[in-house]
């Protein structure tokens, strides 16, 4: 299970830095990723359809951090959000 950046659009891994926001897929599943600083009123949607849940980057950190002995999926997921953000981070250029 490893989380890629899910970018129809093209836009690159500076998407999270500009928009805030960023998908990233998880086997077949999407997931949507914010900064902290993030408007939720920006954030993007499916076509015809309501906001879709998010984890905030900090809450990612916070879950691997603490750790979820209730529910393991949980923890491994925020595992892999986090390292494809840490990757799309690596990546960007706009990052000084």
């Amino acid at each position: 299970m490893t989380a890629t950046r899910f970018d129809p659009e093209g836009m690159g891994p500076e998407t999270l830095r500009v928009t805030g926001w960023s998908w990233y897929q998880v086997d077949t599943m999407l997931f949507l990723v914010g900064t902290d600083q993030a408007d939720p009123a920006r954030q993007p949607i499916f076509e015809g359809g309501t906001p879709p849940p998010y984890y905030r980057v900090s809450e990612l950190g916070r879950i691997v951090e603490e750790g979820d002995s209730d529910d393991p999926w949980r923890l491994r997921l925020a595992r892999e959000l986090l390292a494809g953000v840490m990757a799309d981070l690596a990546e960007d250029r706009g990052l000084a």
